[in-house]
């Protein structure tokens, strides 16, 4: 589809450093997203999704966030809980919410993501696959005076 090309281009030209029109390619792809689709699409979320990451990728956080809620909404809308798309979501917020120190709200996304993502994945898979290091890093950034084990022990059995 056309959306998801402009931005993947436009995620492209950000490696490439081609900022500017990456940003009018992600335009673009909104654009036609907002004439095609319903506001509960995949599609349309997707690139939405692809818009916060290029935006974080630039570090200009404050869009990305808007983006991706905008896509966490979708994907809700359109998606079981514990489907990867709302996973995935949450993990990308939370990134972005540790990458500028609010540990609170990381901690909230990651906490939702790992409770969906263990509904269908051991924790050791969950631990491999996605939340290691970014667990780590939050860890790390909590400062809580105990080791790793039992600061990971306490947040996983936290509401």
């Amino acid at each position: 589809n056309a959306a998801k090309s402009y931005v993947n281009l436009a995620l492209a030209e950000k490696k490439l450093g081609e900022v500017e029109s990456g940003k009018d390619n992600v335009e673009k792809a909104l654009s036609i997203c907002e004439s095609w689709f319903s506001s509960d699409n995949g599609t349309y979320a997707s690139v939405l999704q692809s818009a916060g990451l290029f935006y974080a990728g630039i570090k200009e956080f404050d869009t990305a966030l808007d983006y991706l809620q905008k896509s966490l909404r979708m994907y809700q809308n359109t998606f079981f809980e514990d489907a990867m798309p709302v996973i995935n979501t949450r993990i990308f917020l939370g990134d972005i919410y540790l990458a500028n120190e609010d540990i609170e709200k990381c901690s909230e996304y990651f906490k939702a993501a790992w409770v969906a993502y263990t509904k269908i994945y051991s924790e050791d898979d969950a631990l491999n696959n996605l939340f290691e290091d970014r667990l780590r890093h939050l860890y790390e950034e909590s400062d809580t005076g105990t080791t790793y084990d039992e600061w990971f022990q306490s947040w996983k059995s936290q509401k």
